[in-house]
């Protein structure tokens, strides 16, 4: 395929962003994608600000759809994927937060990096930070065993050249997605709202055989800010315990069930700790409630009958140990590591299936 015939939307779930998308969408208006079909999105996810009209006077070429609701990060994307496909019919989406600058060349060569590796349903830009444009904010993220979602080089200084390589999963900051992948098995699971849904579609992506890649040479700038509170931490403890019942097998959480044990004390701990009881509490809470519950015995039995690739090479790939810049401390370092190391090593072991 030409990249002359090739047709990609770009779609930006907005909220709270009238500060971020004139630098965002003014980046992707400079890029350098005269030989392929481009058409932005911007969904108005129900934002207390002016975001819709900012986009509205500001660019008239880019489509805003507008939400009543906040939909979420994942539903919003959805939403905004069923639009975009009841326009007109597409080669590639490209998934970009609102609080970014692209570089020139993001698309072109991403669109590339899918070409040479035609098994990959999703291919993730290098994410540098912004304005430490230096400084990388992740090269793909790595996923835990137990469901945590790890960055990659983060802070690292960007030197020599660097070839494409597969990663756990891509970061929903900045990815582009087959099209044709996402019709066949769908984009994020709306039920998560925020937080790992980027993480449940690469964990999905290697189930099904369609590991995704990082293109070190499709760069976007991200004004990344790193907020620790109660309402992220409540989504992301649900949502680890979401990914770890939908994409193991029985068989293998009763092999893990030691390790969830032992890392459900270390977080009820942290929790104490840092003031995150409730947030941890209410995570149980909504881990079980039916509008959540149901939806995810509902996941876990499609995930499971189109699975192509087995647990035992989903466990050796995915990291025994906890590496975080925001999560080093000495009960990480010197307690929880070796436990949970020990433990991967033993399921890598005992895992077959």
């Amino acid at each position: 395929m030409s990249m002359i015939d090739v047709r990609v939307a770009v779609l930006i779930v907005a909220y709270k962003g009238s500060e971020f998308l004139p630098d965002c969408l003014s980046s992707i208006a400079a890029a350098d994608s005269t030989d392929i079909c481009v058409e932005t999105f911007v969904l108005d996810n129900a934002s207390p600000d002016d975001s819709g009209e900012v986009v509205r006077n500001l660019f008239p070429d880019v489509h805003v759809i507008p939400s009543e609701i906040n939909l979420g990060f994942a539903e919003g994307n959805n939403y905004l994927w069923r639009h975009v496909e009841s326009v007109r019919s597409w080669d590639y989406i490209y998934l970009l937060n609102q609080d970014t600058i692209v570089d020139s060349s993001f698309l072109t060569e991403a669109i590339e990096c899918m070409n040479r590796h035609p098994e990959c349903g999703a291919v993730q830009s290098l994410l540098m930070l912004h304005p430490e444009t230096d400084r990388i904010n992740t090269s793909g993220n790595r996923l835990h065993y137990l469901g945590f979602g790890l960055p990659t080089r983060y802070r690292e200084m960007a030197v020599g050249v660097l070839n494409d390589e597969i990663i756990d999963y891509p970061s929903g900051a900045a990815v582009l997605l087959r099209a044709s992948f996402i019709r066949e098995n769908g984009l994020f699971d709306g039920t998560l709202f925020m937080y790992l849904e980027d993480a449940e579609l690469g964990w999905r992506c290697h189930l099904l055989g369609y590991p995704p890649w990082l293109c070190f040479s499709s760069i976007v700038f991200h004004k990344y800010s790193f907020t620790s509170t109660m309402r992220s931490y409540q989504y992301l403890e649900r949502n680890r315990w979401w990914l770890l019942a939908t994409h193991y097998r029985l068989a293998t959480l009763i092999v893990l069930s030691p390790a969830i044990t032992v890392m459900e004390f270390g977080q009820i701990v942290y929790a104490i700790q840092n003031g995150l009881l409730a947030g941890k509490w209410n995570s149980l809470k909504g881990f079980f409630a039916p509008g959540f519950f149901l939806p995810m015995l509902q996941s876990r039995r499609r995930i499971q009958s189109t699975r192509k690739v087995g647990d035992r090479e989903i466990v050796r790939r995915w990291s025994g140990e906890i590496k975080s810049p925001h999560l080093s401390g000495w009960i990480v370092r010197w307690i929880a590591n070796p436990i949970l190391t020990l433990w991967h090593c033993v399921a890598c072991f005992v895992v077959r299936w």
